[in-house]
């Protein structure tokens, strides 16, 4: 059970999720910027930066959730 203005167990874990996505994201526009400099010679213009982030973590946490989904009891 999570308990307001407390760092249990449960707050702590759900931090540790949030960071973890949150450096996937920024590891993912990283590749990403780094493998369009090589391939195409110029990378994200750093006004995009953020948005890049923003779109990479969100890429990341869609991913977690996707895979995390239980299977259907039925065969469709």
């Amino acid at each position: 059970m999570q308990i307001a203005w407390k760092f249990d167990k449960v707050t702590l874990k759900k931090m540790g999720i949030s960071a973890l996505l949150l450096m996937g994201g920024a590891v993912l526009d990283y590749l990403a910027n780094n493998i369009l400099v090589l391939v195409t010679g110029f990378g994200v213009p750093e006004g995009y930066r953020p948005l890049t982030i923003s779109v990479c973590t969100w890429l990341v946490a869609a991913g977690r959730e996707f895979v995390k989904g239980k299977q259907p009891q039925y065969a469709l």
